[in-house]
């Protein structure tokens, strides 16, 4: 299975999303280069440095893009608001 990274937000993301790879890796996950080849789009988010308008807007394309991959959201926007997440993943 295959993984891409979608980073949302602030610098301290991209150390995060490089350690959940090398997690993955280890875990006999590939990562993918573009987000046609994955199998599953891990988005890591910030809702300090990126506002929730954006970040839905783009969950949203991606769902409406890709409709069957499966979509893992990370960071500080899946602990703040769930309820909004769950309603965009339904």
């Amino acid at each position: 299975m295959t993984t891409f990274h979608v980073l949302n937000g602030y610098a301290a993301n991209l150390a995060h999303s490089e350690q959940m790879a090398g997690l993955l890796t280890e875990a006999k996950f590939s990562l993918a280069e573009t987000i046609e080849d994955a199998d599953v789009l891990i988005f890591n988010t910030c809702t300090t440095k990126n506002p929730k308008n954006d970040f839905s807007e783009r969950l949203l394309k991606l769902k409406i893009e890709h409709p069957y991959k499966i979509v893992i959201i990370t960071g500080c926007m899946a602990q703040v608001d769930k309820q909004k997440l769950k309603e965009y993943l339904d």
